[in-house]
């Protein structure tokens, strides 16, 4: 999904040339617009995907597996990323490169569109009985490092449940 749209991008505001005969098959300009603005908004500042996982204690390489996750695209197990632990207290967590959107072609005129992934911010929580924080970094278009910290601010198998969303152009 392009990045910073107005619902001029999508021909708005529009203003309705008669009334609204039959709600079931007509959109009022309003509501028309309305949903125009919502999706510009998302377009902005919004997670385009998140997943949350439980830390590892075993000797890395190992891989992680997420207990839920959503995306923009969608949610279930094909929207997950890959979570591997690659050393004391470090995560790679990789999604796919692009997601096809819901129009899927069976309404005229609403062909899919795949769309490129390029991640730029994270944010992470660890909830975790000791003492200890996360760091999540974009590290490529569709790829998350995540680093878990003890209090002495060293690389540590804190075991926790992390969670990680990240925005994206």
């Amino acid at each position: 999904m392009a990045g910073n749209r107005s619902c001029a991008d999508y021909g708005a505001p529009y203003v309705d040339q008669e009334a609204v005969s039959n709600p079931e098959t007509q959109m009022s300009a309003n509501n028309g617009n309305r949903l125009m603005e919502d999706v510009a908004q998302m377009t902005r500042v919004s997670k385009k995907v998140d997943v949350v996982f439980t830390t590892s204690s075993t000797a890395a390489p190992v891989s992680v597996t997420p207990t839920s996750g959503k995306s923009q695209w969608g949610t279930g197990s094909s929207y997950l990323p890959t979570v591997s632990k690659t050393a004391t207290g470090q995560y790679t967590i990789t999604w796919q490169t692009s997601y096809a959107d819901a129009l899927d072609g069976t309404v005229a005129d609403a062909a899919s569109e795949t769309e490129t992934l390029a991640l730029t911010r994270a944010r992470v929580t660890l909830m975790t009985n000791t003492s200890g924080y996360a760091r999540a970094v974009p590290s490529g278009s569709n790829v998350v490092t995540l680093f878990v910290k003890n209090s002495s601010h060293a690389d540590s198998d804190l075991l926790g449940v992390v969670s990680v969303w990240v925005e994206a152009e």
